[in-house]
């Protein structure tokens, strides 16, 4: 049980070592070789699992909804079209992103709602997307992963067309600006208050 146990340590850290701009992969495997790490898994009683996946951004209506202010039942359809080809292609679970800027694809007391539904944010869509997309994602059988950016702002180069409580935020918290786009300064709020 010790010589497994040391065997699977050594080979963890070498695996580890692996990764990009760390030691060549030659080198790892040389190692590996001399300590008999197994290079294949192995056989097991298990089914193997695999993680597939793509992401469905909403950020600036990238991929969905395609553009602001569309119906409800247009923006629903948009998505399960979504839904649909990625289970087309045999994906297993959907990353999308459900906080794009400093608002939400989901009721929030902390941030509006996203301005990628309406067109102005802040403004109620009408439903609630995230509770639409869960039920959507997992009658297909597929994982739902909600991908937040907590610290993009905005894309607004306009800040009196953001909703109030991220004008408050734009003036009260320091802000890195990129062009027209603006980003929280990590040191004066920490992320999970947000």
């Amino acid at each position: 049980m010790r010589k497994i146990s040391t065997l699977i340590v050594v080979c963890t850290v070498v695996a580890l070592i692996m990764l990009p701009g760390t030691l060549s992969a030659r080198a790892a495997t040389s190692i590996m070789q001399k300590r008999d790490c197994p290079t294949m898994p192995q056989e097991t009683q298990y089914p193997k699992r695999q993680l597939r996946g793509a992401w469905i951004a909403t950020v600036a209506n990238i991929d969905w909804p395609t553009q602001p202010g569309l119906p409800i039942e247009t923006q629903k359809q948009q998505f399960i079209s979504e839904l649909d080809q990625l289970q087309a292609m045999h994906m297993n679970a959907a990353f999308v992103q459900i906080r794009p800027t400093m608002d939400a694809f989901y009721p929030s007391k902390y941030v509006p709602w996203s301005q990628y539904l309406t067109g102005v944010q802040g403004k109620d869509p009408g439903y609630d997307p995230l509770a639409f997309m869960l039920n959507e994602t997992h009658k297909r059988n597929m994982e739902f992963h909600a991908w937040f950016n907590p610290y993009r702002v905005s894309l607004q180069a306009d800040v009196t067309k953001l909703a109030p409580t991220t004008q408050r935020i734009y003036i009260q918290i320091g802000l890195y600006s990129m062009g027209a786009a603006f980003t929280l300064i990590q040191a004066f709020q920490r992320p999970e208050n947000l």
